[in-house]
């Protein structure tokens, strides 16, 4: 079955986590940055895998438009949702405000992956927020690979 995973990265975890599920699922599945491709179709796909990262409080827009552009295509799908977000506490809440709620009830596999934090990718006021908000004051490199192996894993088969 023929799957791609469409993800948005702004320094750099979400998209190392692309490339660990893609590697998981093997040749058969693309892998789409949709902030530099703008993905208009999923419908040859069986398995659509779609994630991001919080910054400001919100996911990518371009994670928002590509759901909402496709969402009818999209329940029709396997679908799998995946969020990487340094704000352990209120992933739950991220995660509702990311993702149109049809497409979170119809998901057959939603993750939260933790987080990356590498204060050289980072600018100068995402460094003041990071240690005013969320209490982080150095690297820290919190991915969780057994929930990434978990999400891959739904779609062995699909």
């Amino acid at each position: 079955m023929k799957s791609i995973v469409v993800y948005a990265s702004r320094h750099g975890c979400t998209e190392k986590v692309a490339y660990l599920i893609r590697n998981i699922l093997g040749d058969n599945t693309d892998l789409i940055n949709i902030e530099k491709i703008n993905l208009t179709n999923v419908d040859s796909y069986n398995n659509v895998i779609i994630g991001g990262s919080i910054h400001k409080g919100s996911i990518q827009e371009s994670v928002q438009k590509f759901c909402s552009n496709n969402l009818d295509t999209l329940l029709r799908k396997n679908v799998g949702l995946f969020l990487c977000c340094a704000m352990e506490d209120k992933y739950e809440e991220q995660f509702n405000g990311a993702f149109p709620e049809s497409l979170r009830e119809k998901a057959i596999v939603k993750e939260y992956f933790g987080y990356e934090i590498d204060y050289e990718r980072l600018g100068f006021f995402e460094k003041i927020i990071m240690k005013k908000v969320a209490g982080i004051r150095e690297n820290k490199f919190k991915l969780n690979k057994e929930n990434i192996e978990r999400l891959a894993h739904f779609f062995d088969d699909k």
